[in-house]
């Protein structure tokens, strides 16, 4: 049984750039923005997203990590993200935004309007600390699929110790 629960805490990596990390545990989609989030790089990750939630029709999770280096998305790559979602059912979606401060901020406010405008990407949150996003995506996840065994405490590990391994 242990190792089986190992198992199902192991984060597989999809793609691995200098821009983006993709990768999935069990039912949760993980984007990880390294540096810029150009048009084109948002269009294959949506392509990668769209292939995972066409093969889970009741829906998923999703985890975006921003790194504090990532460039602020333009308006045509907002649009293109917003248009992408509306695709798929997300059960729910939570992001990291690395660093303080306006630029923070900033993407905090724009996730939040992406969020208003798709009532399929709801419920949807941001924080500043991994542990606190692990904690809130875990309580509105098991709502609404408890048979995914998602807690707090393993999320985070797992996402931390695959995070370290990058």
């Amino acid at each position: 049984m242990e190792n089986r629960d190992q198992a199902q805490w192991q984060v597989a990596l999809i793609r691995n750039s200098d821009d983006v990390i993709i990768a999935s545990l069990g039912e949760i989609f993980i984007t990880v923005f390294r540096a810029r989030a150009a048009q084109a790089l948002v269009r294959e990750t949506l392509d990668d997203l769209l292939r995972f939630a066409s093969m889970r029709p009741e829906g998923i999770g999703m985890i975006t990590i921003i790194r504090e280096n990532a460039s602020f998305p333009t308006h045509e790559t907002r649009q293109l993200m917003a248009e992408g979602f509306s695709q798929m059912t997300i059960v729910a979606s939570v992001t990291v935004i690395e660093g303080l401060g306006f630029r923070a901020a900033a993407v905090k406010s724009v996730l939040a309007g992406i969020a208003k405008i798709l009532p399929r990407v709801r419920p949807h949150s941001a924080f500043h600390q991994l542990g606190e996003a692990c904690s809130w995506f875990s309580e509105k996840v098991s709502k609404a699929h408890p048979e995914w065994n998602i807690t707090p405490r393993k999320l985070e590990q797992a996402l931390d110790e695959f995070l370290a391994t990058l």
